[in-house]
Protein backbone atom coordinates (compact mmCIF):
# COMPACT_ATOMS: atom_id res chain seq x y z
CA UNK A 1 0.00 0.00 0.00
CA UNK A 2 1.90 3.62 -0.75
CA UNK A 3 1.65 6.02 1.71
CA UNK A 4 0.54 9.76 1.09
CA UNK A 5 3.25 12.09 0.61
CA UNK A 6 3.71 13.99 3.69
CA UNK A 7 3.10 18.02 3.00
CA UNK A 8 6.16 19.97 3.84
CA UNK A 9 5.39 22.94 5.66
CA UNK A 10 4.79 26.24 4.52
CA UNK A 11 6.91 29.11 5.13
CA UNK A 12 4.06 30.63 7.53
CA UNK A 13 4.50 27.60 9.45
CA UNK A 14 7.79 27.34 9.34
CA UNK A 15 8.48 30.61 10.36
CA UNK A 16 5.95 30.54 13.16
CA UNK A 17 7.51 27.18 14.87
CA UNK A 18 11.04 29.31 15.00
CA UNK A 19 9.13 32.15 16.76
CA UNK A 20 7.95 29.45 19.08
CA UNK A 21 11.07 27.75 19.44
CA UNK A 22 12.56 31.74 20.10
CA UNK A 23 10.56 31.33 23.07
CA UNK A 24 6.86 33.50 22.17
CA UNK A 25 3.82 32.63 22.69
CA UNK A 26 2.21 31.27 19.67
CA UNK A 27 -1.36 33.02 20.58
CA UNK A 28 0.95 36.54 20.34
CA UNK A 29 2.06 35.40 16.82
CA UNK A 30 -0.03 36.35 13.46
CA UNK A 31 1.48 35.14 10.18
CA UNK A 32 -0.08 35.25 6.97
CA UNK A 33 1.07 36.39 3.20
CA UNK A 34 -0.52 39.94 2.15
CA UNK A 35 -0.63 40.93 -1.22
CA UNK A 36 0.11 44.65 -0.84
CA UNK A 37 3.41 43.51 0.23
CA UNK A 38 3.89 40.62 -1.89
CA UNK A 39 5.17 38.82 1.17
CA UNK A 40 4.85 37.88 4.45
CA UNK A 41 3.49 39.52 7.90
CA UNK A 42 4.71 38.60 10.93
CA UNK A 43 2.40 40.57 13.80
CA UNK A 44 3.94 40.20 17.37
CA UNK A 45 1.69 41.13 20.10
CA UNK A 46 2.46 41.39 23.72
CA UNK A 47 0.80 38.15 24.75
CA UNK A 48 3.97 36.58 22.44
CA UNK A 49 6.34 38.14 25.41
CA UNK A 50 9.01 39.06 23.05
CA UNK A 51 11.96 41.48 25.03
CA UNK A 52 14.48 42.66 23.12
CA UNK A 53 16.85 39.15 23.85
CA UNK A 54 14.66 38.12 21.73
CA UNK A 55 15.34 40.15 18.64
CA UNK A 56 18.06 37.86 17.08
CA UNK A 57 15.92 35.11 17.17
CA UNK A 58 13.08 36.86 15.76
CA UNK A 59 15.37 38.63 12.83
CA UNK A 60 16.69 35.16 12.19
CA UNK A 61 13.39 33.48 11.66
CA UNK A 62 11.55 36.22 9.59
CA UNK A 63 14.49 36.27 7.44
CA UNK A 64 13.67 39.35 4.89
CA UNK A 65 9.93 38.68 5.68
CA UNK A 66 7.97 42.34 7.47
CA UNK A 67 7.71 42.41 11.36
CA UNK A 68 5.64 44.20 13.22
CA UNK A 69 5.18 44.60 16.56
CA UNK A 70 1.80 45.75 18.44
CA UNK A 71 3.74 47.71 21.21
CA UNK A 72 5.24 50.59 19.52
CA UNK A 73 8.16 50.78 22.28
CA UNK A 74 9.24 47.17 21.34
CA UNK A 75 8.84 48.38 17.65
CA UNK A 76 10.90 51.17 18.19
CA UNK A 77 13.69 49.21 19.99
CA UNK A 78 13.88 45.92 17.58
CA UNK A 79 14.19 48.98 14.51
CA UNK A 80 16.82 50.18 15.82
CA UNK A 81 18.16 46.76 16.59
CA UNK A 82 17.70 46.35 12.86
CA UNK A 83 19.27 49.71 11.87
CA UNK A 84 22.50 48.59 14.11
CA UNK A 85 22.79 45.33 12.68
CA UNK A 86 22.68 47.16 9.03
CA UNK A 87 25.11 50.04 10.02
CA UNK A 88 28.45 48.46 8.48
CA UNK A 89 26.52 47.03 5.63
CA UNK A 90 25.57 50.50 4.66
CA UNK A 91 29.06 51.97 5.40
CA UNK A 92 31.24 49.02 3.79
CA UNK A 93 28.70 49.68 0.58
CA UNK A 94 28.71 53.67 0.03
CA UNK A 95 32.38 53.62 1.29
CA UNK A 96 34.08 50.73 1.25
CA UNK A 97 36.88 49.56 3.75
CA UNK A 98 37.45 53.63 4.34
CA UNK A 99 35.48 53.13 6.96
CA UNK A 100 37.61 50.82 8.98
CA UNK A 101 40.75 52.73 8.29
CA UNK A 102 40.39 56.34 10.21
CA UNK A 103 43.26 57.46 8.55
CA UNK A 104 41.41 57.56 5.40
CA UNK A 105 38.46 60.01 5.22
CA UNK A 106 35.54 59.15 2.68
CA UNK A 107 35.93 61.10 -0.47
Amino acid sequence: MDLAPIPQPTQEQVIEQSLIACGLNPQGITIKYEDYLQGIEIVIGSIAGVTTGHFKCVRDAAGHESVAFEDPAVSAAYYEYVRELERPQVLERNYGDTCNNPQTPPI
